[in-house]
Formats: structure tokens, sequence, C-alpha cells
């Protein structure tokens, strides 16, 4: 990288670039879901637009997302309708799934030792 002025509009120390299509998403998805999704699904419409051909079919989308034990919350266009989730062309948008966090093992107490087999 080059330029005195650079750091300056860049963050984490020049790791993300605010006007990158990356950092762009992470501003959306932080905007629906409130974190970062753990998927994005874009659908999108062969010749057509999502407002006129597929309104149905991104809401049924939605809500098959929304009902899976997996899925703690999903954003969606067809949801809102919000315009951020469109592409600019009309043609595609974007669903944002969201997952409950992993549940780990706590490993500081130890559970039940097995029982040594008897040979008897």
């Amino acid at each position: 990288m080059r330029g005195p002025g650079a750091g300056g509009r860049l963050k984490t120390q020049g790791y993300d670039d605010p006007r990158s299509d990356s950092s762009f998403a992470a501003r959306v998805t932080a905007e629906h879901l409130g974190a970062a999704p753990d998927l994005a699904v874009a659908g999108q419409v062969p010749g057509g637009f999502v407002d006129d051909a597929a309104p149905r079919a991104g809401e049924d989308l939605t809500r098959r997302l929304a009902a899976q034990p997996q899925v703690s919350a999903v954003s969606s266009y067809w949801r809102g309708p919000a315009a951020s989730l469109r592409s600019r062309d009309g043609r595609s948008a974007v669903l944002l799934v969201l997952s409950p966090p992993l549940r780990t093992p706590d490993v500081s107490r130890p559970g039940p030792r097995p029982r040594k087999a008897s040979h008897d």
C-alpha cells in the first residue's frame, strides 16, 4: 500500500476497505440481522425482476428457511422489502440467515467415567 493518506481511509489497520463489497455486505447484514449472517442466499430471476416474477417464491423460501430448527432468524428482501437486499438491476435479491450459537460441551467439569470391563 502506498500513500500517506491511505491509513485514514482504511479501518482495522488496513485490512478492511470501507468502500469494498464485503464492507457494504457487513453493514447491510448488521442493519437487518444485528450480526453477520451464517448464510446468504441469492435468489435470481432469469429474464425477469424479483418484484414481478419472484415474490411468491421469495416469500415461500423465506418462510421455509425460517421454519428450520437450526435457523434463529431470516431477513429477506421479500419480508421487507428492503432495497439494500435487492440488486441494483432488480434481477436478484438476498436472504440472510442467522443460526443460533452452537453449544459446546463444558469440558471444565468431567462427566462420568466409563466403567472398566469385568473379566469374571
